[in-house]
Formats: structure tokens, sequence, C-alpha cells
């Protein structure tokens, strides 16, 4: 996720693999409230690479994930944050 200099999100790009190939969409929208999700606000606050704990990705993949995020740094912010998520069973 790409933040502007107030720390919202300007852009998100996601890209995921369904049978049909890669699917790309930007999550950066006001309905995905992006900015409040753990993957972003998590970094954010460590300042250092956090990882997400298994959950359900409703709005990306729509499969069971665990998430690193780590941030990026310039000279004087956070730029962008990086994630990959990693596909996991959630338990039964």
């Amino acid at each position: 996720m790409l933040l502007d200099r107030h720390g919202r999100a300007t852009a998100s790009p996601y890209v995921y693999r369904t049978l049909d190939g890669y699917v790309t969409t930007d999550l950066a929208v006001p309905s995905s409230d992006s900015e409040s999700q753990e993957s972003i606000t998590g970094p954010r606050q460590a300042g250092t690479a956090v990882w997400i704990a298994p959950y359900l990705d409703a709005g990306g993949g729509h499969i069971g994930m665990a998430t690193p995020a780590i941030p990026v740094h310039d000279a004087s912010s956070i730029v962008p944050i990086v994630t990959t998520d990693l596909p996991v069973n959630p338990a039964a």
C-alpha cells in the first residue's frame, strides 16, 4: 500500500491467483477500509515488520492466510507497506 504524507492510502495493488490465472485489483477504496486493517496499522505503529495472525481474507484472495507486513522507510516517514499473503488452513 502506498501512503500519502498524511498516512492515507493512495494505492493498494493486490494480485492473487485463481484457477484461471491472476487477478489484479486495487484495495485502496473506501469500501475496503484498508487503512484500519491490522496489516497496515501494525507496521505503522511498530515501525518495523509484523506478522498478522491467520485470518480469512474476504476482500482479496478469499482464503485463509497469514501475512507478514513490512514498512519501507524514506528519510522521514513510512512510504509503502509491503505485504505478501501466505495461504493457511484455518483451524477446524
